[in-house]
């Protein structure tokens, strides 16, 4: 008993000295507030969180595929936020610091147990956490949802260790399986968590070995990891399929070289963290075969060295394997959305590489030098590699101060593009700095002069700017696109009535309103035009309302009111 109190209180001030260093370099995402990109739907301006925890709102959660996306416990978890934070930005970043800190003791103790190497455990954990490729999940907002799922899974890990090594297999099956539903109910990346299981199976935990059997037995014990891995899989298939590009679009040997660049880029930012940006832009046009082929050259001579080397060197395989496989549903083989590869999705992959390296980094020292200068030596090693780490994550914090200096900092680093040049015009229409604002929007259309997005954001800053007659063909080219766009059809009623148009003012609020029936500035606008507008000419602007959208009640009384009146 005596023995054990000392190595309890050492674990716990090895646990809060880990959990003081994965804070320290992201605290000053503490005074940053809400970024333009994505914090808006999944905070600012969603309605459905804004009710905090209601029963309406928790029913919303579990049955919405809002942002093409289902994950309930997600949007919980923001509705939480509000209930406590309101819309004070602190309180978010605080809680996905805090979260992510969580994440790096839990990630400590549960390769501690596996492997029963406390140094190396510490060692990766900390390097992991600190490591600057960390920074898109830990301070974006509306990333939460990495912390979330990567808390949940590894508790199923630890769960699945249990399963592992006890008598109560049943029991902790289901623990296993109730972890990874919360996990894939928060986002979708843990689908691969049965092979990453069966990764751990060979080593540390040893239950594999060569025999066909094993692996049958190993495979069928995880019948429940499986089916959840492929209910969810197509869970989101679904939800995303309207962001997902055909294959006319990205074909498949595009999406092949892409996957090849992408590991290539993660494992040297993995390295050499540097020019990290928010949005690197997939342009089949520089994917050049030297690129690709290097990539895909570099994937596979890991690997056969990996397998040449299992024997001795279990945690090779398992390490690379891991960084692999839990890259499988981000790698872009089922492209969603116009990034080539993004740091918040090596969240989870990076686990497998820093699992690699330290170990690695140990085994050479221990026969380099023996045990005992293979440890000094080592704390030394990591010293080195954590404090300029931890310095890089602390300026890569910084440029998510607000969405100009988030996007300024992406051009810098991964170039032009739309979504880029878009954002960065949202954010000096934010700051009021409408001029400059409207030059990052025509840069947008430059380069995709087909989206509605850009020119509807630019008839708004030109707007702002008493550019009128500018703004209006702005609007009609925003609408040539997108036709009954409510967004872009209640911007263009504001100008027609500042023009002194605002009969055609009241016909854009009707059709808004058979679009979107619940959009509040819609509904705000129609009230006060409806007192300025002859009736008769109200009328004509509900019956075209009513011919897009015949059962719409809101336009339906409105249409009765007017018929009363005359």
């Amino acid at each position: 008993m005596s023995s054990r109190v000392p190595r309890t209180r050492l674990l716990l001030i090895l646990a809060a000295g880990l959990f003081l260093g994965a804070l320290l370099p992201f605290l000053g995402a503490l005074d940053h507030g809400f970024v333009n990109y994505d914090d808006y739907t999944y905070v600012t301006e969603n309605h459905w969180v804004q009710q905090g925890l209601t029963l309406a709102s928790l029913r919303w959660a579990f049955t919405t595929l809002h942002f093409s996306n289902w994950h309930p416990l997600t949007w919980i978890g923001y509705q939480l936020d509000f209930e406590l934070f309101g819309l004070d930005p602190r309180g978010y970043h605080l809680v996905s610091l805090v979260l992510h800190a969580l994440n790096a003791v839990l990630l400590f103790l549960v390769v501690r147990r596996l492997t029963r190497a406390t140094g190396r455990a510490l060692a990766m954990s900390l390097l992991w956490a600190i490591h600057p490729l960390r920074v898109e999940s830990v301070v974006w907002i509306s990333e939460r949802k990495d912390l979330v799922s990567l808390l949940f899974g590894l508790l199923a890990i630890a769960a699945y260790h249990r399963f592992a090594t006890t008598t109560r297999r049943g029991w902790w099956m289901a623990w296993t399986a109730a972890a990874m539903a919360a996990s894939l109910m928060t986002k979708p990346m843990l689908v691969t968590l049965p092979l990453l299981l069966l990764l751990l199976d060979y080593w540390p935990l040893e239950r594999l070995g060569s025999t066909g059997r094993e692996w049958l037995r190993c495979c069928r014990e995880k019948w429940p990891l499986w089916t959840l891995s492929l209910i969810s899989s197509a869970v989101a298939i679904l939800a995303q399929s309207g962001a997902m590009p055909d294959a006319q679009q990205l074909p498949v040997s595009t999406r092949l070289a892409n996957a090849a660049d992408a590991i290539r880029n993660y494992l040297w930012d993995q390295v050499a963290p540097a020019n990290l940006a928010v949005f690197y832009p997939l342009d089949p046009s520089v994917l050049t075969p030297a690129r690709w082929i290097t990539g895909f050259l570099l994937v596979l001579g890991i690997t056969i060295l990996a397998f040449a080397i299992r024997r001795s060197h279990r945690f090779v395989l398992v390490g690379w394997g891991w960084f692999l496989v839990a890259l499988l549903p981000v790698l872009g083989l089922i492209q969603v959305g116009g990034q080539a590869r993004a740091d918040r999705y090596t969240y989870l992959p990076s686990i497998g590489f820093w699992w690699l390296v330290v170990f690695g980094s140990w085994t050479w020292l221990n026969r380099s030098l023996g045990p005992s200068w293979a440890r000094r030596v080592g704390i030394g090693l990591v010293a080195l590699v954590a404090l300029p780490s931890a310095w890089c994550t602390q300026r890569q914090t910084t440029t998510w101060h607000d969405s100009v200096t988030l996007f300024q900092q992406a051009l810098a680093a991964a170039g032009p593009s739309y979504t880029t040049h878009l954002n960065l015009g949202r954010g000096y229409s934010e700051r009021g700095e409408h001029t400059t604002a409207a030059a990052s929007y025509r840069s947008a259309i430059a380069l995709d002069p087909d989206r509605p997005d850009a020119w509807n954001n630019l008839a708004s800053a030109l707007h702002s700017t008493e550019q009128l007659r500018e703004a209006l063909a702005a609007y009609e080219r925003a609408l040539t696109t997108d036709p009954d766009n409510p967004e872009i059809l209640v911007n263009r009623a504001s100008l027609l009535d500042d023009l002194g148009r605002p009969a055609a003012a009241l016909r854009d609020l009707c059709r808004a309103l058979a679009a979107a029936p619940d959009l509040s500035r819609a509904r705000a606008g129609t009230a006060a035009l409806l007192r300025r507008v002859p009736s008769e000419e109200a009328l004509r602007a509900v019956e075209a309302g009513l011919e897009l959208a015949p059962d719409q009640p809101l336009l339906l009384e409105l249409h009765r009111r007017l018929s009363l009146s005359d």
